[in-house]
């Protein structure tokens, strides 16, 4: 989706990685906000420059919810080296004892059911719910909701091509479509409106459901 620009992805990820561990615990995370604000903020300013009043799909769908991901994180593990008595509730609930080794740090960037659009969850959350402890330890079994969610998608994108293929706006002024009875009159164009209102990408649909899959 996002071609060469995913390497702003990893610029962002490893840049804020080395200076978790560059400066000093109880200070590093007031440069990684700044590092990835200001990325960000470049990100926008130059789309603005180049594509003013203009929408593309870029990277900057993805490096929002990882600016979010990873001053996030820095605060957390800051967190995690005060005394719990400094600390409100939540903080000690989502402290970061330890640093992520890079494995673990790409997993949560990287995680599939919220790494392009959110949604955003602390990495002690999402430590927590991978290895199936604390409140996420008696986690029902997925397997039917994903089949379910997986023959959605499919059944999506079979609805829109066959609306697609056969009732677009331009085959109502065909002589095959002058030649079809009332009723396919009628129907046809009532599909079109369903297909313009509901269905405005046909790859939309599907992915919006696989999405939703791979979060179950």
């Amino acid at each position: 989706m996002y071609r060469e620009q995913f390497w702003h992805t990893l610029i962002m990820t490893f840049i804020s990685y080395a200076l978790m561990i560059a400066f000093p615990r109880h200070r590093q995370a007031r440069f990684v906000f700044i590092f990835v604000m200001g990325y960000l903020s470049y990100q926008h300013i130059y789309r603005m420059y180049k594509n003013y009043g203009g929408y593309d799909m870029d990277i900057t769908t993805f490096t929002m919810i990882l600016t979010a991901k990873l001053s996030a994180l820095a605060y957390c593990y800051k967190d995690g080296a005060e005394k719990d008595e400094k600390l409100l509730p939540e903080q000690r609930d989502k402290k970061v004892d330890k640093l992520p080794n890079v494995l673990e740090l790409l997993s949560y960037v990287y995680f599939p059911c919220a790494s392009i659009v959110g949604p955003f969850y602390e990495y002690a959350d999402y430590k927590m719910y991978i290895e199936e402890a604390g409140r996420y330890k008696n986690i029902p079994s997925s397997a039917k909701l994903t089949l379910i969610a997986f023959l959605r998608a499919k059944l999506c994108l079979v609805i829109h091509m066959g609306i697609a293929t056969y009732c677009y706006p331009a085959f109502c002024g065909t002589e095959e479509y002058a030649a079809k009875s009332f009723l396919f009159k009628v129907m046809v164009p009532l599909l079109i409106r369903i297909g313009c209102l509901l269905l405005p990408r046909n790859d939309w649909p599907e992915i919006c459901v696989l999405h939703d899959m791979v979060s179950n």
